[in-house]
Order: C-alpha cells, then sequence, then structure tokens
C-alpha cells in the first residue's frame, strides 16, 4: 500500500497533463495498459531506451491519442504503477473508488500555482463571434491556471520544437482538425525572439532571449465562438472544444449554440 498527500498527487497530474497533452477526463482514467511499449533501439533519449506510446480513446470526441512517452510523463508512470496490474488506473483514486474530480483539481492546482510563485500578471480576453473584445481582466497567472493549461502546455511546447510537424503533433493530441488544433496556441513576439535569424545572425548572443527581457503582461485570449465561416460540421466540432475549459462555454450554452448553428443552415 502505497500513500500519497492530494498536493502531491495534483501536481503529478498537472505536470502529466503537460508532458502528455490529454485532457484531465483522459488522465484520471488512464490505466497502465494504455502504455505500450514499442520497438527499442539504442539511439532512444528515454532512460535504458524505452520506446512507448500512451495510446488511449478520448473520452470527449471518441478519437484515439497517441502521445509519445518521455523522460517526464515515463518518471509520473514509474512512481504510480507500482505494484499495480494492468488493468489498474495510473492515478489514485478516492476512498470510494471514483476519479479525482476536476472541480477540486482545478481548485486546488491554482493553489499550489500561487504558493510556486506563478505571478506573473496576464490579461484574460473574451472575444466575441466577430472578433470584438466582450470583457478584459488583468489577472495574476495563479487565478487562471486550470487542467486545461496542460494540454495547451504540450502543444504550445512541440509547436515551437520544431522537431514534430504539425501532423505529428495532432496524432498525438489526437485532433482530427487543423483549424481546432491552431486555436490551443498563440504565437508572441517571445516566441519569435527565441528563433535562430541565420542569415543576419554574428554571435549567438544576439538571439538569446534572458529572464528579465520577458513581458510584465501576457495576454490570454478566450475565443467564445469561431470567427472564420465554416461548414456546419467545422462549427460543431469547434463548438464542442469549448465545453468544459475554463473561460469557455456550459454544456447548456453548447446547446443553445448547436441548435442555433442547425437552425441557420
Amino acid at each position: 500500500m502505497r500513500t500519497y498527500t492530494n498536493w502531491e498527487v495534483y501536481l503529478d497530474l498537472m505536470v502529466f497533463l503537460s508532458s502528455v497533452g490529454c485532457r484531465f477526463s483522459d488522465a484520471v482514467k488512464m490505466k497502465l495498459n494504455n502504455f505500450q511499449h514499442k520497438k527499442r533501439n539504442n539511439d532512444s533519449p528515454i532512460e535504458v531506451g524505452v520506446e512507448a506510446f500512451f495510446v488511449f480513446s478520448q473520452k470527449k470526441t471518441n478519437t484515439t491519442a497517441i502521445p509519445r512517452v518521455n523522460e517526464i510523463s515515463f518518471d509520473i508512470y514509474k512512481k504510480y504503477s507500482k505494484g499495480k496490474s494492468k488493468n489498474d488506473f495510473l492515478f489514485p483514486r478516492t476512498e470510494r473508488g471514483n476519479p479525482i474530480s476536476d472541480v477540486h483539481f482545478n481548485k486546488h492546482i491554482k493553489t499550489i500555482s500561487k504558493v510556486l510563485g506563478f505571478n506573473r500578471k496576464v490579461v484574460k480576453r473574451v472575444i466575441g463571434s466577430k472578433g470584438r473584445e466582450l470583457q478584459r481582466e488583468e489577472k495574476q497567472l495563479w487565478e487562471v491556471v486550470s487542467s486545461h493549461c496542460g494540454r495547451k502546455t504540450f502543444i504550445k511546447t512541440l509547436v515551437l520544437n520544431e522537431d514534430y510537424t504539425t501532423r505529428e503533433i495532432m496524432s498525438q493530441t489526437g485532433h482530427s482538425s487543423e483549424k481546432v488544433f491552431h486555436q490551443y496556441y498563440k504565437l508572441r513576439e517571445r516566441d519569435l525572439l527565441k528563433k535562430v535569424n541565420p542569415l543576419f545572425l554574428k554571435k549567438q548572443s544576439n538571439y538569446q532571449v534572458k529572464d528579465n527581457d520577458r513581458l510584465d503582461v501576457e495576454e490570454v485570449d478566450v475565443e467564445i465562438f469561431p470567427q472564420k465561416q465554416l461548414s456546419i460540421k467545422e462549427k460543431l466540432q469547434q463548438l464542442q472544444e469549448l465545453v468544459g475549459l475554463e473561460y469557455g462555454i456550459t454544456q447548456e450554452e453548447f446547446e443553445l449554440k448547436r441548435k442555433e448553428i442547425l437552425n441557420s443552415f
């Protein structure tokens, strides 16, 4: 029998979300048999040549995601898989055998982020259907942290990494629409400044971005509805992606908007 503190599990779960890119609902239902070994080779960047993927069907879209295992997700897997069988859940359950509540998780991960000093100023913007700013509010980063930040972190990290194509990243996140995929991240000026500009490069120090050069305020855009002319299938798919986001829409709002879209056709 192994015991963990609540905060220990919440923190590990948040790191797991950021290194695997899955939704919270899929992470808490992750089982040991979702960890699948593939062909091993001596060039593997993972410990002792382990090559594996987390292969699972996404609850929200019923599509398969196959994120590649990395050092971080592998360490968390090893920690919580000890002494368990393949059909056991990876992360601990409640005393009644239920998955961790997303409400409790989002509440406590904010507190953990505050303790860790995530105090950077951000601007939360709510954007309407015509691209008009409906709401603007300045907050500290810990106030807007939620479980969905993990999926966004994973996607933007791979986008900036350059080692993966868009299609390769989408196969790991389970996205079927590029339009929906690209809504999960936004490129800032500091992201571009981290790239090497070989045409004009004289010294390596010219393109290194120091911590004190970071912007004081980061804008967090929240697009409520699609802004471009899309097909009915694309509109419904993008609308479905917004359900459950902290600054997205509720299930009731989804149903109302869904009826509106269907009636418009």
